[in-house]
């Protein structure tokens, strides 16, 4: 019982660090506001799949698997990402 708990307790640490791992990538990371940043900073927060966006854009190519993601830039409300993919696209 005592490893079936702690199992399931390192599968919810993994899946919470994952998490954080991509915490910049749906928060504004660009730049600061003079006033209402907080506001601003809230609109332009935005959570997404990561993982599967990464077997999306793979699938769309004809890649196995995305070995690569990276934050480029970001404007206004859009991000830029780079995917490196398994065959090297």
């Amino acid at each position: 019982m005592l490893r079936f708990a702690q199992s399931k307790l390192s599968r919810k640490i993994s899946s919470k660090s994952k998490l954080q791992q991509y915490e910049d990538f749906f928060r504004y990371t660009n730049g600061r506001w003079l006033w209402e940043e907080e506001k601003e900073l809230q609109e332009r927060y935005r959570k997404f799949n990561v993982n599967e966006l990464k077997r999306i854009a793979a699938e769309s190519i004809g890649a196995k698997s995305c070995v690569s993601m990276i934050k480029l830039n970001e404007g206004g409300y859009n991000k830029v990402f780079r995917l490196v993919m398994d065959n090297g696209l």
